[in-house]
């Protein structure tokens, strides 16, 4: 019989997590709270993501994907819904970008409370809850986005993606990613039958990230 010795792996992981670059404008300092923050290279913003084991970094493909379909877009002034926000980085990102408002949401309540807690290191202030998108809808009327991004699996939204569509404003963007390249044809299908169509992409090893836009009527 071996005997392995006891370590606080989460410990461990935050202490290998190194700073790295994010899309083309951003510099993500994954260190503890109360550290000193990293200077970020002559360029690039920081974002301050402490390392989480069950929310992540933003380090993921399917993340940088998103924030590279983000940075294509005028973000300044938007109202914009986080669906999943997890870390809350995404929801970060946007309202550093000069977004009017971001709402975002997680059925993890433990999700919701990191992504208050790293918004505050950051010093943005979004609109956090815990819940399901079903907590948008209010006297009958439904909240109204002009742009809903969606970093989540396609398991986690299938059920919801026909109510997240209908929180679209007119000619609003859907930002979708966590897709494989080999489900980006079924979800795409999906997609255009609630009315989208796809403007652009982004793709990286085996992961693919879709901008939709309502189609003309």
């Amino acid at each position: 019989r071996h005997l392995v010795a006891t370590s606080d792996w989460q410990r461990e992981y935050r202490r290998r997590s190194q700073p790295f670059a994010l899309g083309g404008r951003w510099w993500v300092d994954p260190g503890e709270p109360d550290g000193r923050p990293l200077d970020p290279p002559m360029g690039r913003r920081p974002l301050r993501i402490p390392a989480r084991t069950a929310f992540g970094t933003g380090s993921h493909s399917s993340t940088s994907l998103i924030v590279e379909l983000m940075e294509d877009m005028r973000l300044a002034g938007s109202r914009i819904l986080d669906v999943g926000t997890g870390s809350g980085i995404l929801t970060i990102l946007a309202l550093m970008s000069g977004a009017e408002s971001v709402t975002a949401f997680d059925t993890d309540p433990g999700a919701t409370c990191i992504a208050r807690q790293t918004s505050r290191l950051n010093r943005v202030e979004p609109r956090l809850f815990a819940g399901s998108i079903a907590a948008l809808r209010s006297g009958g009327r439904r909240a109204a986005f002009d742009v809903i991004l969606a970093n989540v699996l396609p398991a986690n939204l299938e059920a919801d993606l026909a109510e997240v569509v209908t929180h679209l404003a007119a000619d609003g963007s859907l930002l979708i990613s966590g897709l494989l390249i080999e489900q980006g044809d079924r979800a795409e299908a999906r997609l255009r039958a609630l009315g989208l169509r796809r403007a652009a992409y982004r793709s990286a090893s085996e992961w693919l990230a879709l901008h939709l836009k309502a189609e003309a009527s």
